[in-house]
């Protein structure tokens, strides 16, 4: 169980360094004036944004080696990443939640147009009636045109007479009839797209509030919706960055540590022989701490790898006794430090040429 939950949160952190990468590359690089800038400016964001999630790895190893001012530096380094992309991931997430205010605030003008014009439509179409069919003036108008006035009157060109005036003024009326038909059924088609427009305009959430969780929280709070508004911005990002630069390290950062990592730490891979058998050691677990000085922390902290000369046991007991007094340990004995030590030297890697341990010398860890 315990390596599912540590695999999970290893990929909700690696997630979260990827969308923080992405957000601050893709801020930087719209600031630029062209593409070869904007690629410039977004990958060293999206560099320091890496760096700062390896960063507390480098500095919780510098302090548990007490090397203090590496830790310091380390620190002062981690908090300028972090507000660097902090400040981007704020213009990101202001950038994209401001589109969509803007976009809704579009929605509802738009909106609010397609209402009146179909307000409008409908007083149109209330003032023409209630309206025949089509077909039913055209044959009216088709019966008409087969009376002999039709033809008197050169189809209501020359009506000189009281009988073909009446029956050519009905003739205009049905042909004006079919005319407020045919506009009447324009507007409808118009009403119709109107409708169909608003609909889509309301599912989208025209009608409703232009950021509507900033709205509910405003309300909940009795706060400006304006300044919640910025305080969930704010959120967002530092969700982002706290996840981001701290999210892995939070996740394996609990693993126990060995002496074999301790060894590995102290003496990297290089291509002497005292590097190769110092990686390829199985060494045991650290004991918990003691009041006493362990050899193996005091070897971890000082040894060092060297190609030339060597150092006594009481050398290295002197050593061990400075570095006792700096960490506030008491040192061992002698005789228990000179048994100790020769029982972890070939592990180590670590020779004896007489009285004395080869290839390695006495390190100073700031």
């Amino acid at each position: 169980m315990r390596t599912l939950l540590t695999g999970a949160a290893v990929l909700a952190a690696l997630i979260m360094i990827a969308v923080s990468t992405s957000m601050n590359f893709l801020f930087m690089r719209q600031l630029a004036n062209d593409p070869i800038d904007g690629l410039v400016l977004g990958g060293a964001s999206a560099s320091a944004d890496i760096l700062k999630a390896c960063l507390p790895w480098f500095i919780a190893l510098a302090a548990a080696r007490r090397r203090y001012v590496f830790a310091l530096v380390g620190g002062v380094v981690f908090a300028g990443f972090s507000i660097f992309s902090l400040m981007s991931s704020l213009g990101f997430a202001a950038e994209m939640r401001s589109g969509l205010v803007e976009a809704r605030v579009a929605q509802s003008r738009q909106l609010d147009e397609k209402m009146r014009a179909l307000a409008a439509i409908d007083a149109q179409l209330q003032r023409m009636g209630v309206l025949r069919l089509t077909a039913e003036v055209e044959r009216d108008m088709a019966i008409a045109e087969q009376d002999r006035r039709w033809t008197s009157s050169g189809q209501c060109t020359d009506a000189t007479v009281p009988a073909s005036r009446a029956f050519c003024a009905e003739h205009v009326r049905l042909v004006g009839e079919r005319e407020v038909i045919s506009k009447a059924a324009e507007l409808q088609a118009r009403r119709n797209a109107l409708v169909v427009a608003i609909a889509e305009l309301r599912q989208a959430g025209a009608d409703g509030a232009d950021d509507p969780q900033a709205a509910v929280i405003a309300k909940l709070l009795s706060q400006d919706e304006g300044g919640v508004r910025t305080a969930l911005i704010v959120a967002a990002a530092l969700l982002v960055e706290v996840g981001s630069g701290l999210g892995l390290w939070l996740a394996l950062g609990h693993s126990p540590r060995t002496a074999r990592d301790v060894a590995q730490r102290a003496f990297p891979a290089q291509s002497s022989p005292m590097s190769k058998l110092v990686a390829a050691s199985s060494l045991p677990a650290l004991p918990p701490p003691r009041k006493e000085g362990d050899v193996v922390d005091f070897c971890a902290d000082r040894l060092q790898p060297a190609a030339r000369g060597g150092l006594t046991i009481v050398g290295l007991y002197r050593s061990y006794e400075i570095w006792c007094r700096e960490v506030g340990l008491q040192p061992k004995a002698l005789s228990v430090f000179g048994e100790e030590f020769a029982a972890l030297a070939p592990d180590w890697g670590i020779a004896r040429d007489g009285d004395r341990y080869v290839g390695v010398r006495i390190g100073i860890a700031l």
